[in-house]
């Protein structure tokens, strides 16, 4: 009997990239492997070996964009007034707007795919909100996955809520709440929702809802070393694949000449990325490039599509051109085998691949789970974090300190061989027998 395996995934390239173990598995087991993804991401999963399909729609659009206009321009009220109280309010509901994007009518169009398809089961992204309903209505397992540590609400009330406080969306403002405000954060945070939903009329979708992949089973695109134990409810339904390492077929046969002679070199490199999904303004880099090019150090940067105006920023500055490199797109792991330090917003995927690399990464986190993964990072000694940073008083003192501080490599060293065991037990041969157990 055929087997079909049908992927409801996320958007992103951070969320398709670690597909492809679990996909090569599936395919070796004799599974025909299909990934629902934007026309974006066809050329990737095809190259995975995956049958891709095209979303229908935008599944990931805001779909109450009047709502969401209002509450903004209450926003801006609020931060004109000076009034802190109704201005976190209003980002916490803003927050709930934004993920607030179950559509009936999307849910229906991906239920006469799935029913096509005849899936014999199901695995759905975390940050999707239709896998888990297109499975109950099929009567198909499940599995949920995730491409960052698991965090849920048990681990964050920990220490009277100090976590809550790095996670919640307004940080900045944090420090003007007492403790007992966060120790009890979580119920501010379902009564916000609870309320946005009340004053407009609309379905309720609780908080942390992408954060719980669907299904009795859950993947981590992680590693047991990385994750939290506290976060975890039950371990036997968890099973991590840490993508630590390039495998011998995935090594790059075709770089940009450029890039590759522009790294052969004896400098120091450090390496910039770009986020796949939300990144500061590429222009706050510019006094810190004028640092790096003082001190004798390359530097690549992936912009993403903001490669022209970069590069126009760029043009501005002396031996840019033979300092700096540029591109929309960087081979990510290609440049890590080369660079000396790595500068990362902290998504999981990156801080992986610099494990496997072994290159110290000095972290600016953008999105909650980033600015935990940094905490992490930091507190393991193979990073320095800008978020909370304590000892380090500058960006540059914290770049000299990765540079020349032999300890962060050394750390990296211990880890990625811990991490390289680790992902050699979680082969094809067990990943088959957790995806095929009983429940």
């Amino acid at each position: 009997m055929k087997k079909t395996a049908l992927f409801f995934g996320g958007c992103f390239l951070s969320h398709i990239m670690p597909l492809k173990s679990i996909i090569k598995t599936l395919k070796s087991e004799g599974y025909s492997v299909i990934v629902l993804n934007s026309a974006s991401q066809k050329d990737i999963i095809e190259s995975f070996g995956a049958n891709f399909k095209e979303y229908p729609c935008d599944i990931d659009q805001i779909k109450y964009r009047e709502i969401e206009t209002k509450y903004l321009n209450q926003l801006k009220e609020a931060q004109h007034d000076g009034d802190v109280h109704l201005y976190y309010e209003l980002i916490t509901k803003i927050g709930a707007i934004r993920i607030n994007n179950f559509d009936k009518n999307i849910l229906n169009k991906l239920s006469e795919i799935a029913e096509a398809v005849q899936p014999s089961i199901i695995f759905s992204d975390s940050i999707n909100l239709y896998g888990k309903y297109i499975s109950e209505k099929l009567n198909i397992e499940c599995i949920g996955y995730i491409t960052n540590n698991m965090y849920n609400t048990k681990f964050l009330t920990t220490r009277n809520g100090f976590l809550w406080k790095v996670f919640s969306r307004s940080w900045g403002i944090s420090h003007l709440y007492s403790d007992s405000f966060f120790a009890n954060y979580w119920s501010y945070l379902v009564n916000t929702y609870k309320n946005v939903a009340n004053e407009n009329n609309i379905p309720y979708i609780r908080p942390m809802k992408h954060f719980e992949p669907t299904g009795k089973k859950k993947i981590v695109f992680s590693s047991k070393y990385i994750q939290p134990k506290r976060a975890l409810e039950e371990k036997k339904n968890y099973f991590f694949i840490p993508n630590i390492h390039q495998e011998k077929e995935d090594s790059i046969d075709v770089i940009n000449d450029g890039l590759a002679t522009f790294l052969n070199t004896k400098r120091k490199v450090v390496y910039i990325a770009h986020g796949s999904y939300l990144d500061i303004n590429l222009d706050n880099y510019i006094p810190l490039i004028k640092l790096l090019i003082n001190n004798d150090i390359k530097i690549v940067v992936s912009t993403g599509k903001y490669n022209e105006h970069f590069l126009n920023q760029m043009s501005a500055i002396s031996s840019s051109n033979k300092m700096v490199f540029c591109d929309d797109f960087i081979d990510q792991n290609f440049v890590l085998g080369k660079a000396d330090l790595f500068i990362t917003h902290g998504g999981m995927n990156s801080i992986m691949e610099a494990i496997g690399k072994e290159v110290p990464m000095l972290l600016n986190p953008v999105t909650p789970e980033q600015r935990i993964n940094s905490l992490i990072i930091n507190n393991k000694k193979i990073g320095i974090t800008n978020y909370k940073r304590t000892k380090f008083k500058t960006t540059g003192e914290a770049i000299f300190e990765l540079l020349n501080n032999s300890i962060y490599k050394e750390n990296l060293h211990k880890l990625n061989i811990k991490i390289n065991e680790e992902s050699k037990s979680s082969n094809s041969k067990k990943l088959m027998e957790f995806i095929e157990s009983g429940d």
